[in-house]
């Protein structure tokens, strides 16, 4: 049985985090750990994968409370994204739509 974790929420947010004009959706992408988020911006067309996927490679699910089926949901998810720069939580970030496009259909290839 899984240890649960107590801590107290000094701020929660929803659907959406607001840095002064601009706003990022809170997209849900469990996999690499439960409670995963990525942030997106559909106007500036740039995500932030934190963990979730990397150039030529995902995040790991072998750790406690990784979740193989989760991730791939999570990868399909944000690959339907009109994504122009992609920020990784680790190593290069992917420039370009049709790089990105690319680096999600390595990814299917070879880890989903």
């Amino acid at each position: 049985m899984p240890h649960r974790l107590d801590f107290k929420v000094d701020m929660e947010i929803k659907d959406v985090l607001r840095l002064g004009e601009r706003e990022l959706k809170i997209l849900h992408t469990p996999g690499h750990s439960p409670e995963s988020i990525c942030f997106y911006s559909p106007t500036d067309m740039f995500l932030i994968s934190g963990d979730l996927v990397f150039e030529h490679s995902v995040g790991r699910t072998d750790l406690p409370f990784g979740n193989n089926q989760a991730l791939r949901e999570s990868i399909h998810q944000i690959a339907l994204l009109e994504t122009e720069l992609l920020l990784p939580g680790h190593g290069r970030i992917i420039k370009g739509r049709a790089n990105i496009k690319r680096n999600y259909e390595f990814i299917k290839e070879f880890y989903l």
